[in-house]
């Protein structure tokens, strides 16, 4: 909101993100079947659950992207910086694919001996994490009777998102069918921008729109009324 205000524009609203994203991600069909969708983002992961026309929860759960990034600076002795771009590089949310005599270089200081770390053990630190921030999501399910109860699935955004191999770790946990949401329904969309990161920038751009034409429609029955 504070950049908002800074570019000298005027908030009218606001709207929890993962809203966002699911009005730019999932359609109205799709949301009768039961979906969820959870928009993990590098400090907050929020989900918001849909049965029929019905909004059934939105809620913060409390594991986000950075929550990898510490996991493996804290296991990898590193600093929060080299430990992003180790998750970036070379993390998976799964580690069985990765063979366990493969080596990644770790970022070193220039006074110290250059230092390694299996690609497996790097993946075991970020899937462990993925299963917790899953379990936790299912628990919220759990509390609004939606768990197992997904026939539409679930729709992962954020930037976080985009992590390797957590698709897969979202359905072994959810037991139900993951897929990343991604934006739709904007006329000249960038192709480069049809990425899981940008569902929730896309569907406050959609919302913003429906509620101008909502204004434009009451001002003109308005004004057709006082014509009369």
């Amino acid at each position: 909101m504070g950049a908002v205000n800074q570019a000298h524009l005027a908030v009218e609203e606001t709207i929890f993100e993962a809203l966002g994203a699911c009005y730019a991600a999932v359609l109205p069909e799709e949301r009768r079947e039961g979906i969820a969708v959870i928009d993990i983002g590098a400090q907050s992961t929020q989900l918001v659950v849909y049965y029929g026309d019905a909004l059934h929860l939105a809620s913060t759960v409390r594991i986000c992207g950075d929550h990898f990034t510490r996991d493996l600076a804290q296991g990898l002795c590193l600093s929060f910086e080299d430990a992003e771009l180790v998750k970036l590089e070379y993390g998976a949310a799964l580690s069985e694919p990765s063979p366990e005599n493969v080596l990644v270089d770790l970022p070193t200081p220039e006074n110290r001996d250059h230092r390694h770390a299996t690609r497996r053990f790097v993946n075991q630190i970020i899937e462990a994490r993925a299963e917790e921030l899953f379990r936790f999501v299912r628990s919220e399910l759990a509390r609004v009777g939606m768990d197992r109860a997904l026939m539409g699935g679930v729709f992962l955004t954020g930037g976080a998102a985009r992590l390797p191999d957590l698709c897969d770790v979202a359905e072994r946990v959810l037991q139900c069918q993951a897929r990343f949401g991604l934006p739709f329904g904007i006329q000249d969309w960038p192709e480069t921008l049809n990425d899981p990161e940008w569902s929730t920038a896309a569907g406050l751009a959609m919302y913003s729109a429906k509620l101008k034409a909502q204004e434009q429609r009451a001002t003109a029955g308005w004004l057709g009324k006082l014509l009369k």
